[in-house]
């Protein structure tokens, strides 16, 4: 399967506020732009493998691959998948 995942842009950005959890309240415009980054998944036996073609590191800092197994936990899915990440 090949998706793309399109880039957007702040028109507006505004923090608001701190919440207990260290992170920011934002308030924000955000506008699509045709700019896209192409991933595409392979199911696989198990694991997850990331290849992000020497662009990017395809450890846990990636957020593609931080949000795949975040996907895989919640879904509770058996089987794994290779993801190529092309900017």
């Amino acid at each position: 399967m090949e998706i793309k995942a399109y880039a957007k842009i702040n028109l507006s950005l505004e923090v608001v506020g701190r919440r207990a959890d260290g992170y920011h309240d934002l308030v924000s415009v955000m506008q699509r732009i045709s700019l896209a980054d192409t991933l595409v998944f392979k199911r696989r036996e198990n694991g997850l493998l990331l290849d992000a073609g020497g662009a990017l590191p395809c450890d846990e800092s990636n957020l593609v691959l931080r949000a795949a197994r975040a996907y895989f936990a919640k879904a509770g899915l058996e089987f794994g998948v290779d993801i190529r990440l092309t900017k």
